[in-house]
């Protein structure tokens, strides 16, 4: 691993017979794995097998069963003892009250105003005289200040627990808004990954999501598996594709709005993504509408390999979705960027609103154009139903998450891009799983790690 990180793995449990029922869980622990959920579990730890020389730290799960069961499987996949599973309270989920045991769809009726409450507005969620979702923050708030706290180099821990318990640790890791708590899709067995952003002397580490609601392997017969749990209606979905490969990116450059063409490596592997975009690939429930690319020629060459997956789907160029300008930055190395400029280096990585570089585009500016893109895709497909495939770039993909999470500028580098990945967002009036996946491709969890830059 070229960039050594401390990373945080999480994974849902599989799913239980109340999950395959429909009932509410909470902290009840009468229910177990399905077969399904073991399979899940299996597939989980078999993901994580591929890691070169990194090392499974701990496995610290929720003492709930169908957390623990799933704990078993990820650690008999990963050649580990039972010994290394650590059971922690803090894990459990959140307490539903006199909610638990009742089927999710008779409480959405029965009680309509509370449970849109819950879905929509989760820190003023009020049962039973108390504020559930406030109690869950209270009692992982240690938990995510010791996971902040720096640990050993290159070491990896893993941590199964629930939707609502992981939900709660990203965003207290991220420091994200609480008013998040929904934001993110995270589906029964799926894997969410958070790496170190940088190396320094801090006593707190800082995150960055590298990967969100990845199911390992969930359809072998495409190399990316977007299709998820949907937890409400939307619209439609907005896939947004970062370009494949350029000389650049090997040479770790910046390269702004110089128009480089993909490497050899970069067509391969956006044709490989083609192939989960094809017709009928990962179930028939997505229609793509058409693909919207970046001018940049690298955006261009991947927008039409992807294009090619379908017969009759048109691709149209928009210029706001062109990379931020880097000025007097762009063909410079990384390293050289920050021997010669380290204050402004240093704000671009930690305070990027608050820095432009020499003659470059002002990343508010960016922001700004993001904005427009965000409500001209929810006005096609207000309009006209399906899919958006929009083919851009690292730094503008991270603006428009930005833009449609409903987030400052500042937390744009809170969402991770790898070059040929893609990530989906719901289009939808609320942010309840809002986030369906970030940053999926065929590369491997080392593979993508690798491509952290420091």
């Amino acid at each position: 691993m070229k960039n050594k990180r401390n990373v945080i793995v999480f994974i849902r449990h599989g799913e239980s017979d109340y999950n395959e029922k429909g009932i509410i869980q909470g902290q009840t622990d009468a229910s177990s794995l399905t077969a399904t959920g073991v399979a899940q579990a299996i597939k989980a730890g078999e993901w994580l097998n591929d890691l070169g020389d990194l090392k499974i730290d701990s496995i610290i799960t929720s003492p709930l069963r169908r957390s623990y069961e799933t704990a078993k499987k990820v650690a008999e996949r990963l050649c580990l003892s039972s010994k290394s599973i650590k059971c922690d309270n803090r894990l459990l989920e959140i307490d539903f009250g006199t909610w638990t045991g009742k089927k999710r769809m008779d409480i959405r009726t029965q009680q309509q105003q509370l449970y849109w409450t819950w879905r929509s507005r989760p820190d003023e969620f009020y049962l039973d005289g108390r504020h559930p979702v406030r109690e869950l923050y209270s009692r992982l708030e240690p938990l995510a200040a010791e996971l902040a706290t720096p640990f050993h180099n290159n070491s990896i821990k893993v941590i199964v627990g629930h939707r609502g318990s992981i939900s709660a640790l990203i965003i207290l890791l991220l420091k994200l808004p609480k008013t998040h708590h929904h934001f993110l899709q995270i589906d029964r067995g799926s894997v969410t990954v958070l790496v170190e952003k940088a190396k320094s002397d801090s006593v707190r580490l800082e995150y960055e999501l590298l990967c969100a609601n990845e199911r390992p392997n969930a359809d072998s017969r495409y190399p990316v598996d977007f299709k998820t749990e949907e937890r409400t209606r939307s619209s439609g979905e907005v896939f947004l594709i970062r370009n494949g490969q350029t000389q650049f990116n090997i040479d770790r450059k910046f390269q702004g709005v110089k128009d480089e063409s993909l490497s050899k490596l970069g067509v391969e592997s956006i044709a490989t993504l083609a192939k989960s975009f094809s017709p009928n690939s990962n179930g028939s429930d997505h229609c793509y509408a058409q693909v919207i690319s970046s001018p940049l020629k690298r955006a261009q060459e991947s927008a039409r390999i992807l294009a090619s997956a379908f017969e009759d789907i048109p691709v149209s160029e928009d210029d706001r979705l062109q990379e931020i300008s880097y000025g007097d930055w762009e063909g410079s190395p990384e390293e050289e960027v920050q021997r010669r400029a380290p204050f402004e280096y240093e704000q671009w990585k930690t305070n990027p609103e608050k820095v432009t570089s020499p003659g470059g585009e002002s990343l508010n500016d960016a922001f700004k154009r993001c904005a427009d893109v965000c409500e001209y895709y929810e006005w096609l497909i207000d309009s006209y139903g399906g899919g958006i495939i929009s083919v851009a770039h690292d730094i503008i993909n991270r603006l428009l998450i930005c833009n449609m999470l409903s987030l400052p500028v500042k937390y744009m580098w809170s969402f991770h891009q790898s070059n040929a990945s893609v990530s989906v967002l719901a289009v939808k009036k609320n942010l309840d799983g809002k986030l369906r996946t970030l940053n999926h491709s065929h590369y491997s969890l080392l593979l993508r790690l690798d491509d952290v830059w420091p």
